[in-house]
């Protein structure tokens, strides 16, 4: 029999592989942090800056990613995030947002990362910021590489990198196309949630019927 379920989730899963989304942390914190989980430990070191456990990185979705941030991700096509970015306010620029990267193993040398930082600097740019920042380790030669791609000024200070780049204000045709992109990408992630939970409820009431056909069949035989 098929499972319709199944069948939607699939062309769901389909339909958004490759392609980069602006999502809700409370709808797909379960999805962050399992992404984040499969990271290596020495890719765990390059994206974080330190050793970091599992307990430590459920916190850092859970308490670390604050309401106001923006978390952006491209998924594979069973559905799991393939890579993310996190931006958040810089703590001591207000008028700047800090970007941190991190891409799944098997989905890397894809352009990945560089579609994620465009995607978040056009965004940064609808927002009004002025400036982008990245920080890493100094051994972290692909983000550095990655930050000099986009135009960023990369400044070795104290051991460690850091990434600058100052943001020109867009052009009003340019602001106002990237600013229906980013709403219509928000829309699909509600749309998928509801899609979600639709397909949640049909194979919970299609496992109920199943449940009572089975209870039944004995009687009518009986019978």
């Amino acid at each position: 029999m098929i499972n319709v379920g199944e069948v939607l989730e699939t062309a769901v899963n389909s339909l958004k592989a490759g392609k980069i989304y602006l999502i809700e942390k409370r709808l797909y914190e379960g999805k962050i942090i399992e992404h984040l989980l499969r990271l290596s430990q020495e890719d765990r070191y390059m994206r974080f800056g330190t050793s970091i456990s599992d307990q430590r990185i459920e916190h850092y979705v859970k308490e670390t990613i604050k309401v106001g941030d923006h978390i952006f991700a491209i998924f594979s096509a069973d559905g799991d995030i393939a890579g993310l970015l996190h931006m958040a306010r810089d703590m001591h620029d207000k008028q700047g947002f800090e970007l941190g990267i991190s891409i799944d193993a098997d989905h890397r040398e894809q352009g990945y990362a560089g579609e994620l930082f465009k995607k978040a600097i056009a965004f940064a740019k609808t927002l009004g910021a002025k400036h982008i920042y990245t920080y890493c380790l100094s051994e972290n030669k692909a983000m550095q590489a990655l930050a000099k791609k986009n135009g960023l000024n990369v400044m070795l200070e104290y051991g460690d990198v850091t990434g600058k780049l100052d943001l020109k204000d867009q052009a009003g045709f340019d602001h106002l196309r990237n600013l229906v992109e980013f709403a219509t990408t928000e829309q699909m992630m509600i749309f998928d949630a509801s899609m979600q939970s639709a397909v949640q409820t049909y194979l919970k009431n299609f496992s109920t019927l199943q449940n009572l056909y089975k209870s039944f069949t004995p009687l009518f035989r009986a019978g």
